[in-house]
């Protein structure tokens, strides 16, 4: 289940204690979303606007389309500037001030139990892609392939 676009926190559960470990985790990360290959939300602390989840999810099967289309978090479309699974990163220019934009990494585990869980996260400067994205997959493997 997705969120309003109230943006009140969803996910119960493992879910939400997954949420937490993540929060915890990647205190740097202005908003995290876990989810499923389905789009099922588990954890979001940001509005989830329907059918993100799941086009963050699609965003590995196709590196160009990709490119094209971008990545979309509550409805703000992020650039994407690199695509290597199991990662895709980018940064908004919505606003086109590099200095304020907002960066978005997105990671894919594959889970021993079939099928395979999500994290998406965002963050704004001073912190890079450098920094986050590399504890967003460290996470990732800790978390996402038991999960």
């Amino acid at each position: 289940m997705e969120t309003s676009t109230s943006g009140a926190p969803s996910g119960t559960g493992s879910g939400s204690s997954l949420g937490k470990e993540a929060q915890a985790h990647l205190p740097d990360c202005s908003r995290i979303l876990l989810f499923d290959a389905a789009g099922s939300v588990l954890f979001a602390s940001c509005a989830v606007l329907p059918g993100e989840a799941k086009q963050l999810a699609a965003c590995f099967d196709d590196r160009e389309a990709a490119v094209q289309s971008g990545l979309r978090l509550e409805g703000r479309r992020y650039e994407v500037h690199r695509h290597h699974p199991p990662l895709v990163f980018g940064r908004s220019m919505a606003d086109c001030e590099p200095e304020t934009s907002t960066g978005i990494a997105v990671c894919r585990m594959d889970r021993p139990s079939g099928g395979a869980a999500f994290i998406a996260v965002t963050y704004e400067q001073p912190h890079t892609s450098a920094r986050v994205v590399p504890r967003v997959q460290d996470f990732a493997q800790k978390h996402l392939a038991a999960a």
